[in-house]
């Protein structure tokens, strides 16, 4: 059996799974990097805490987290930080993402990338990935939390499988 088929843009991606009993399944996800900006825009990265948590000057919580998944299927997510460029203020970020990048021969896994950036320069990245279980049957969903003191919390989508 072969990784559903995937049609991808930069913020919004859906796909097709015929495999399930022969059923067609149409999931819809969207990572909302306009949102995202607004809350981070103008801070700085102070450091990534025990939890694997970014956290900014302003105590702006950062978490990546597996919001959704099925049986085997798994999704996870790291911050990795520039520690020479924690005094930079966040200027951008970027958003990548790449369904079915690898097929194991029992299911598929697809990969995000967020990067924090200060003009061009990345501050932080957020490596994610999300499979689909064993013999592609199942599902997982990596979603990132945004924690802001004062502000509801903010949940999206990061990547999917």
């Amino acid at each position: 059996m072969g990784c559903p088929v995937a049609a991808s843009g930069n913020i919004f991606s859906t796909f097709t799974d015929s495999q399930t009993y022969g059923e067609e399944i149409r999931m819809e996800y969207k990572f909302d990097a306009e949102a995202v900006k607004q809350r981070i825009i103008g801070k700085r990265v102070t450091r990534v805490d025990h939890r694997g948590d970014l956290i900014l000057d302003d105590g702006t919580n950062l978490r990546l987290y597996m919001s959704d998944s099925d049986c085997c299927a798994y999704a996870h997510g790291d911050w990795v930080v520039e520690p020479s460029q924690l005094d930079a203020i966040i200027t951008d970020l970027k958003y990548e993402v790449d369904f079915d990048t690898e097929n194991y021969g029992d299911g598929c896994i697809s990969t995000a990338k967020i990067t924090i950036l200060h003009n061009q320069n990345p501050v932080a990245l957020a490596d994610c990935s999300a499979d689909d279980g064993n013999g592609g049957y199942y599902f997982s969903v990596l979603s990132l939390s945004i924690e802001t003191p004062g502000l509801d919390d903010f949940d999206t989508e990061v990547v999917w499988q």
